[in-house]
């Protein structure tokens, strides 16, 4: 790796200009993403899909689930989806080789990408999102051209793909005899004490010996998210992305006053949706006929709309100047956003499966969420020491590097 010059190492510099904005909002993301996170490393998964799951909930531990279903979850990973699809134009907009060129080496990134991706779900974390960013990214590529009204009309088709889906599993389940709904609700959706020994068991049991189980559980997972949701949605989310860097959204260059009418008019239409769909919830009792499905619909839809805002208010802080400190650690962290999003990973692994300290399945939400507080000022640490040293973070220079000679040939 090559040291950083003096300029290069001042992410702190008071200077939000196009690229600037983008690390900020990474940064932004990367952070935000762990508050939803944590929650999958540290509880049992049915308790991330249902605040009500291992029975009715201390009244702090509910506001935290609501506070962050409403604010964050799938907010911020939109955030960072359509950072992707906007750095993606970027590299394409700034490449001086010829389109096929461009095309071929962007695909040996993905390829590594996807590499970087499984080895991360399939040895530590069911919850890997790089998997899906490489391959929609190697779709995503081709459309690269389109001016942002046709993107964002294809997005909104992606978009719909899941809907229908959703509403089909929906009315699926509706049609299930009863013995087959209990049998899925208790597995997935009420866990019995059973369920729920046998999974803190596969994750804080011996590492290895539960490496096979784990792995394939990981891999289940992921192929059924990516098929029924994830690929229409993420890459839906790129398209938009660029959308939005083409228009100048991303690139800062809004009036002050366009982004704050915009951020609260969308924050405004969105969180009372995502609100609707926590009330649909509670109508009917967590049921898991209508809630595991359908009662994510709301914040399917409107969770791009809050992050819309959030990106919108960011900007706002970012024209006025009013990041300050918090901008600088928000640079930090966003030009080191591969290596964080890793980090975070290592970090909760140690701290909730069998190879570190075990807490998986043992805390309440408010402790997971003095875990975030912590992991968040190890990271902001972290970057900073590391950027006055290095122009990229360890595994963006990995990254590169594997990705700089053809995988074969």
């Amino acid at each position: 790796m090559q040291p950083a010059s003096t300029a290069q190492a001042m992410v702190g510099a008071k200077d939000y200009n196009r690229i600037g904005l983008l690390d900020v909002l990474r940064g932004f993301a990367i952070l935000g993403i762990l508050l939803m996170n944590v929650q999958s490393f540290g509880m049992v998964s049915g308790a991330y899909l249902n605040p009500k799951a291992l029975g009715e909930p201390p009244v702090a531990d509910y506001l935290i689930w609501l506070l962050t279903h409403l604010l964050v979850d799938e907010k911020f990973i939109a955030i960072l989806t359509m950072l992707f699809g906007a750095g993606l134009l970027l590299m394409a907009q700034r490449s001086k080789l010829t389109s096929g060129e461009f095309e071929r080496v962007f695909r040996r990134r993905m390829l590594w990408l996807l590499a970087i991706g499984l080895i991360h779900g399939l040895l530590l974390w069911r919850g890997d999102i790089l998997t899906t960013y490489a391959i929609c990214g190697m779709a995503a590529i081709y459309f690269r051209h389109m001016p942002p009204w046709k993107l964002l009309k294809i997005a909104i088709a992606l978009m719909l793909v899941p809907t229908v889906v959703i509403i089909l599993m929906t009315a699926g389940l509706q049609l299930l005899p009863e013995q087959r709904l209990a049998e899925l609700s208790t597995r997935h959706w009420l866990p019995t004490r059973e369920v729920i020994r046998e999974e803190v068991a596969l994750y804080t049991g011996a590492w290895l010996a539960t490496a096979g189980a784990r792995a394939l559980d990981g891999l289940t997972i992921q192929a059924w998210m990516l098929v029924t949701e994830r690929f229409w949605r993420v890459l839906a989310l790129m398209l938009i992305g660029m959308a939005l860097l083409r228009i100048g959204f991303l690139m800062g260059q809004w009036p002050s006053e366009r982004y704050r009418r915009n951020g609260l008019l969308a924050l405004a239409i969105g969180l009372p949706t995502v609100a609707l769909g926590v009330l649909f919830n509670e109508y009917f009792e967590w049921d898991l006929r209508y809630s595991l499905y359908l009662g994510k619909l709301a914040n399917y839809w409107a969770s791009g709309v809050v992050a819309f805002g959030w990106i919108a208010l960011i900007a706002v802080l970012a024209h006025y100047d009013m990041l300050g400190r918090i901008g600088t650690w928000l640079t930090a962290v966003g030009r080191l956003a591969l290596s964080n999003y890793l980090l975070q990973t290592l970090i909760c692994a140690t701290l909730f499966y069998g190879f570190g300290l075990g807490l998986y399945g043992q805390l309440d939400r408010p402790m997971l969420l003095l875990i975030v507080l912590g992991i968040w000022s190890a990271q902001v640490i972290f970057s900073l020491v590391w950027l006055k040293f290095f122009r990229v973070g360890p595994f963006e220079w990995t990254w590169r590097r594997l990705s700089a000679r053809p995988l074969w040939g």
